[in-house]
């Protein structure tokens, strides 16, 4: 299940625009492990490649590090920093933040 979560490891063509080969790297590092493919299973360790990409502005990098400061796996739960996480990545585009934000507005990340 942890596999549908981590956002994408195959880049589109406008990914490929906006994304330096460096932050794809690190989001796929960052997704190897985080299932366990290729690499240990090891969530902490994925949650840092996770925030330094979102560090580099990365749309996939703050969805993903978000997520995983709003359910609290590998890091202390932390609903405002995931808040921030999400809205910056909405900003830059990604649409699962998009359409998280309105839904969880009242509910998970005030």
């Amino acid at each position: 299940m942890v596999w549908l979560f981590c956002y994408t490891l195959e880049p589109t063509s406008s990914d490929v625009y906006f994304m330096s080969p460096r932050i794809f790297e690190t989001i796929h590092v960052g997704c190897m492990y985080e299932v366990g493919d290729g690499a240990k299973q090891d969530a902490t360790r994925a949650f840092h490649f996770f925030r330094a990409a979102a560090q580099q502005g990365d749309p996939k990098g703050l969805f993903n590090a978000g997520r995983m400061l709003l359910i609290g796996e590998a890091v202390p739960e932390d609903r405002s920093a995931a808040r921030f996480y999400f809205v910056e990545a909405a900003f830059r585009g990604h649409h699962g933040a998009q359409e998280l934000l309105p839904k969880r507005r009242h509910k998970t990340l005030t």
